[in-house]
Order: structure tokens, then sequence, then C-alpha cells
């Protein structure tokens, strides 16, 4: 009820306006958080593979890793600058059958078998940011055997 001259809103118009408003902030506002999050992530996986392919470059350069059945070690990339992730690698050594150019039968031949994860300190999922695995030709027996 207004009166003659007087210009404005009244009350139940300006309740309608902010509830209208809050509406649709409830709506919006969690879409930036779920896309801050996801860029975090993304950015998070980039970073670790890069660090991941530093790490299995260094495995595959450590000869005493493919000497005799394997290895394995966990840390962090604290001197690389980046505290916050975590590694952890396995090498194992492991019998494949191979079958040979026009050969039916198949030859038992051994690999090293090398397992790479890498996570964020604060990650309790399993499984982390990635996981790479890779298979290297043994040429030993086993016994002090060259490896890649």
């Amino acid at each position: 009820m207004r009166r003659d001259g007087q210009r404005g809103m009244t009350l139940l118009e300006v309740m309608m306006a902010i509830a209208v408003f809050a509406v649709a902030a409830a709506i919006l506002l969690p879409r930036p958080r779920i896309y801050l999050a996801e860029t975090g992530r993304a950015r998070d996986q980039r970073i670790a593979w890069t660090l991941a392919a530093q790490k299995m470059a260094e495995i595959e350069l450590d000869a005493e890793i493919f000497e005799g059945q394997g290895g394995g070690s966990s840390g962090d990339f604290g001197e690389e600058g980046r505290p916050g992730f975590l590694y952890e690698w396995s090498a194992d050594r492991v019998e494949v059958d191979t079958v040979a150019e026009g050969d039916l039968e198949s030859e038992p031949k051994e690999i090293f078998h090398v397992r790479l994860a890498v996570r964020r300190s604060d990650e309790t999922e399993e499984g982390g940011l990635l996981t790479l695995e890779a298979m290297f030709p043994s040429s030993g027996d086993g016994e002090g055997g060259a490896g890649p």
C-alpha cells in the first residue's frame, strides 16, 4: 500500500528479491569450488607425471636395482622442491613366457617389473595421483645379472 508520490519498495518486495538472490546463490556458488578442486587435482597430476618420469629415469639408471631380485624404496620429493609429494616403487624379477619367431613353443624369460606410485602426502584415497608400471629386460640369472 503506497501513498501517492512515494517511491521505493515495500518490505515484501525486498524480502522476495533477497529470497530469489539466495536461491540463485545456493545453486551457483558450489560450482566454482568444484572447478577449483578439479583444477588443483589436474595441476597435481601434471606435477606428479613430471616427478614420476624423473624418478623412473633414476631407477632405470641404477644398475644395483637390476642385480639380484630387485628392490624398492619410498620417500618424498623434498630434494626436487616438492616435499608434499610422496613416491613408492618396487622392482621385482618375474618370469614370463615368450614365443620365439618361427617357434611355437614358449620359452621362459625373466624381466624386471617396476611399479612406481606417486601421491600427495595429504591424500588418503588408495592409488594416489598416478601409478606407472614398466618392464625391463633381464640379462642375468638372478645372481648379479646385468639390467637394462
